[in-house]
């Protein structure tokens, strides 16, 4: 069905579950779209823990994702109305925004819309995420939750909508 589709497919592991049990750091919970990779240490951009997707793991990296319901996979576009949003997001420069910004992104809402850092996952819905990994990669991507087995690993079908110019800060003059 994926292959049809032209979608990509990843398993991710629930980090309370397999993390410190697996040789990979985190124990398959994370994963970059950037790098097709479950390392840590290669730009993680998604996580599985709790039952919750999340983005935004370490120093100034942040990320914002939204629940779309059960929308198909072939209908998000960079075009749908919270994946425009984030399209069209202009991540700060300036180290004092930017922690801004990270806190906001717990619960950001504009437009009537609401994005955060962490969601529920819900088989069969949809999301859309954008993560802004400073100094390595900035990528927006459309996912589904195809499916949840038994050790509460995640089968998710994706597709990128966008990769933007990798960001970078300009630190306060307070904190060089």
């Amino acid at each position: 069905m994926a292959r049809k589709e032209n979608f990509k497919v990843v398993r991710i592991l629930p980090r309370e579950k397999y993390d410190r049990k697996l040789t990979i750091q985190g124990g398959g919970s994370y994963y970059s779209f950037s790098k097709n990779s479950h390392n840590y240490q290669d730009t993680p951009q998604i996580s599985l823990e709790q039952n919750n997707l999340k983005v935004g793991f370490a120093g100034a990296d942040y990320g914002l994702i939204a629940d779309l319901g059960e929308i198909s996979l072939a209908d998000v576009s960079k075009e749908t109305i919270e994946a425009n949003f984030l399209a069209n997001y202009k991540p700060p420069v300036d180290i004092s925004e930017i922690r801004i910004e990270q806190r906001k992104a717990w619960n950001y809402e504009v437009n009537d819309m609401t994005y955060k850092s962490s969601l529920s996952v819900v088989v069969g819905h949809s999301y859309v995420l954008r993560a802004i990994t400073f100094d390595r990669a900035d990528i927006l991507v459309a996912l589904k939750i195809y499916r949840k087995d038994t050790d509460g690993s995640l089968i998710i079908f994706w597709k990128t909508l966008e990769v933007f110019d990798v960001p970078t800060i300009k630190l306060d003059k307070e904190e060089n």
